[in-house]
C-alpha cells in the first residue's frame, strides 16, 4: 500500500462519494438559523489502569452511549465484570485442558494474552461475551486493578491457588464440585464473583443476562464489524469511513480496533492526544480498541459546524481526522465540543488508519445496526 493513501487512494476518494442526507455533528441538538447538529450522546471518560480491559471498556462505552442516545439516561456499566467473564472462560478452559492430558502446565500470561495485543475481543467477540453473561451495574460489583504490580499479584494467587487444588480437581467428577473449585480458583483473583444470579438494580431483582436484555435491551445483534485489511483496503476503507459518517449523523458512536506501534515507534506515533498518521509502517504491538465520537474533515471544526450537511458530503483528504473517546483516563485531551479541558478525547489522522494498514495491521469499524 505504502504511497496509496497518500496520491492514489485519497484522489479516488475524492473522486467518488457516497452521497448522505443527514447532518454531522457532536454537540447539542439544536437548529439555530438554519445549523443542524447531530449529538453523540457519552457518559464519561473512564480509565482502564493497566489491566488491558479496552476491549471490555469500548463495549460498554458503545452500550452506555447506545443507551443514553435512546433513553436520555446515564448509565454506569462494570467493564471489570465483563473481565472477569472473559478470565473465567479462559481459565476453565485451561483447567479442562490440564485434566484431559494430565498436565500441571499451567501459563497465566496465557488467560490474559487476549487483552494484551489480540484483536480476537475487540469487537463481535466481546459482544458474544456480553450475551451469554449479561451486564452488571457498577454500583453492583466494581474490581479495580489500579496498578500492574496489582494486577500481577491477583495473576500470582490464581496461578499459586491452582497448583494446590490440582489433585482436588483430577478427582472431581461431579460438575457441582468442580463448578465450586473453580469459583474458589477465580475469585482469588478478585474479592468476589459478579452477581450473575441475582441483585437488585433498584426496580427489581433479576440475572445479569435480564438485566442486559431487559433493562438494557442489549442484543448482540444489533451490532455489525466491517475489517479491513491491507488486502482489501482500495476497495474497503472508503465506504467504511462513509458510514462512520454516517453513523456519527444519526447520533450513534463507532466502535474502533485498530493495531498500535511497539518500542520507540509507540511515542513517534501517539503525541499527547492524538494518533500521528503519515509517517510510513511501524513494528506492530498489539491492538486497542475505542469508540469513534465524531470527525472533521480538512479546515473543519468537531463539534458544531455551520453547514453540517456539507461537511458530511465533503471527500477525504489528509486532513481528515477522527475524534475517539478513550480508556486512558483523563489527563489529557479534549471534550466532545473541542476545547482542551482533559477529558481523556483523542484525535486520529487518516494518515494513521493508511500507517497500520501498510504496516499489515487491522482495523476493525463496529456498527449499531
Amino acid at each position: 500500500m505504502e504511497y496509496w493513501m497518500k496520491k492514489t487512494f485519497i484522489s479516488s476518494l475524492v473522486a467518488s462519494v457516497i452521497s448522505l442526507s443527514t447532518g454531522c455533528r457532536i454537540g447539542s441538538q439544536t437548529t439555530d438559523a438554519g445549523t443542524e447538529t447531530v449529538y453523540t450522546a457519552n457518559t464519561s471518560v473512564k480509565n482502564q489502569g493497566q489491566i488491558g480491559f479496552c476491549w471490555a471498556y469500548a463495549a460498554v462505552a458503545m452500550i452506555e452511549s447506545n443507551f443514553k442516545k435512546k433513553t436520555g439516561r446515564d448509565i454506569d456499566l462494570s467493564e471489570e465484570a465483563i473481565g472477569f467473564f472473559h478470565f473465567s472462560e479462559q481459565l476453565k478452559a485451561m483447567m479442562d485442558n490440564n485434566l484431559k492430558f494430565n498436565s500441571n502446565y499451567f501459563n497465566i500470561r496465557e488467560t490474559n494474552s487476549v487483552n494484551r495485543g489480540s484483536n480476537a475481543l475487540g469487537s463481535k467477540s466481546t459482544l458474544a461475551l456480553i450475551e451469554r453473561w449479561g451486564l452488571i451495574p457498577e454500583s453492583q460489583w466494581s474490581e479495580k486493578f489500579e496498578t500492574q504490580f496489582e494486577k500481577d499479584f491477583a495473576m500470582k494467587a490464581i496461578k499459586d491457588q491452582f497448583f494446590k487444588m490440582q489433585e482436588k480437581i483430577r478427582g472431581k467428577q461431579n460438575v457441582v464440585q468442580f463448578n465450586q473449585i473453580f469459583q474458589v480458583l477465580t475469585d482469588s483473583a478478585f474479592v468476589s464473583m459478579p452477581p450473575v444470579d441475582s441483585f437488585n438494580n433498584g426496580s427489581g431483582t433479576m440475572t445479569s443476562t435480564q438485566y442486559a436484555k431487559n433493562v438494557i435491551g442489549f442484543n448482540a445483534s444489533d451490532y455489525e464489524d466491517v475489517e479491513i485489511y491491507k488486502s482489501n483496503a482500495l476497495t474497503a476503507l472508503k465506504p467504511a469511513l462513509q458510514r462512520v459518517k454516517a453513523t456519527l449523523a444519526s447520533g450513534n458512536v463507532v466502535g474502533i480496533t485498530i493495531s498500535m506501534p511497539s518500542g520507540a515507534a509507540r511515542g513517534q506515533r501517539i503525541v499527547a492526544n492524538r494518533f500521528v498518521g503519515g509517517i510510513g509502517p511501524y513494528p506492530i504491538g498489539g491492538a486497542h480498541v475505542m469508540v469513534i465520537t465524531d470527525f472533521k474533515n480538512k479546515d473543519g471544526v468537531f463539534g458544531p459546524v455551520p453547514d453540517a450537511n456539507a461537511e458530511v458530503n465533503k471527500p477525504f483528504d489528509l486532513g481528515f481526522q477522527l475524534r475517539l473517546k478513550n480508556s486512558w483516563g483523563s489527563a489529557t485531551g479534549y471534550n466532545e465540543f473541542g476545547q482542551v479541558v482533559q477529558t481523556g478525547f483523542y484525535d486520529m489522522d487518516i494518515g494513521y488508519i493508511a500507517d497500520t494498514l501498510d504496516s499489515n495491521g487491522l482495523v476493525i469499524f463496529t456498527f449499531p445496526r
